[in-house]
């Protein structure tokens, strides 16, 4: 007998980021397992549907009220005609929005409900975040963190950590012809280090008279910046063919860095507050990544690489032998063993 399974997420497919594209890969191998899903997320968009059928699974969405505090009561009226969906679910995974679930946790006290938490959004922290987490901790059965640094900022115990996974196969290195010395794949904000980036590009033309060609897959509130500097694509589904194109990568989010690792490319990472330090460096791949959070030895190690990129073999390689292990297939494990229904 299929088992019933509800997955709340502020946003899904087709709308493009990390968290929507961990469900709509970790959902495959779980429909495979025979699994009947469920989702409820946000219409982000007028032209997505309030219900579909999608890749197997159905879809509710919700219109999502920008109004603070307020907002979130809206939300919860909204959510109260799922009530028959929640009751008939075997299990609730929450990503993110616990809030969102939150008096229906206390409608269904028995109610098997989990969460991943995928990250940080804010620094420095409120306390009110914290509190938010640690509230969510002692509330849901069990949780997945994206990071061992969640359990450091924000005081709470993680049941299993993970660090995103990738389909090898589609992000295999071809030969093909460079025509970029590093592509950047991600939003285009604080957290992923364009700014610092932009001015190491910046640095690199005026200290050291290079000029480096880089390609920019994303969009956001540093665009403009982008677009003088870099030639920019916009979000794009299919990143492998510009990796294939670029010597390294310009990446500090989890799941570019391991799309980053599969296609063999070098990750030369930044960050900007100390969360994101060890966001990058409280990981089993720390030794395979350059970090490096001054634009101008940000650009000395850029320069560095480029100009000798034998001595990125060994972290290259290393980065490939352990990225061929992080699947998707062991990413449903790590759900299913926190669900209780696969032996550890």
């Amino acid at each position: 007998m299929k088992k019933k399974l509800l997955f709340i997420s502020r946003l899904y497919y087709p709308h493009v980021g990390g968290v929507e594209k961990h469900i709509f890969e970790l959902k495959k191998v779980l429909l495979e397992r025979d699994y009947e899903i469920s989702l409820v997320a946000e219409r982000h968009d007028v032209g997505v549907k309030f219900f579909e059928s999608q890749y197997g699974i159905n879809v509710y969405r919700i219109s999502y009220p920008k109004i603070r505090f307020f907002g979130l009561i809206i939300i919860w009226i909204k959510l109260l005609r799922f009530i028959p969906l929640i009751r008939k679910s075997d299990i609730v995974h929450v990503h993110d929005v616990f809030l969102w679930y939150l008096p229906f946790r206390l409608l269904f006290p028995f109610k098997n409900v989990y969460m991943t938490f995928h990250g940080y959004s804010e620094f420095p922290l409120r306390k009110i975040t914290i509190l938010q987490k640690k509230l969510t901790n002692s509330l849901v059965k069990g949780w997945i963190g994206v990071g061992e640094f969640i359990e450091k900022w924000y005081g709470v115990k993680l049941d299993k950590i993970t660090y995103g996974a990738v389909d090898i196969k589609d992000f295999l290195p071809k030969k093909t012809k460079i025509i970029y010395d590093a592509v950047f794949a991600s939003r285009l904000s604080d957290q992923t280090g364009i700014a610092e980036y932009l001015e190491s590009i910046k640095i690199l033309k005026s200290k050291y008279d290079t000029k480096i060609r880089v390609v920019v897959l994303g969009d956001g509130e540093y665009k403009k910046d982008a677009d003088k500097l870099t030639k920019t694509k916009g979000f794009v589904r299919d990143v492998v063919p510009f990796f294939n194109k670029s010597k390294i990568a310009f990446v500090n989010r989890y799941l570019a860095i391991l799309e980053a690792f599969a296609n063999k490319k070098l990750v030369i990472a930044t960050y900007n507050n100390e969360i994101k330090k060890d966001y990058l460096m409280m990981t089993p791949f720390k030794d395979w990544i350059v970090v490096e959070k001054d634009p101008e030895k940000l650009a000395e190690k850029i320069k560095y690489y480029l100009d000798h990129p034998e001595k990125a073999k060994p972290m290259i390689e290393a980065a490939y032998k352990w990225v061929q292990g992080q699947t998707w297939e062991k990413m449903a494990d790590t759900y299913e063993e926190l669900w209780g229904v696969k032996k550890k």
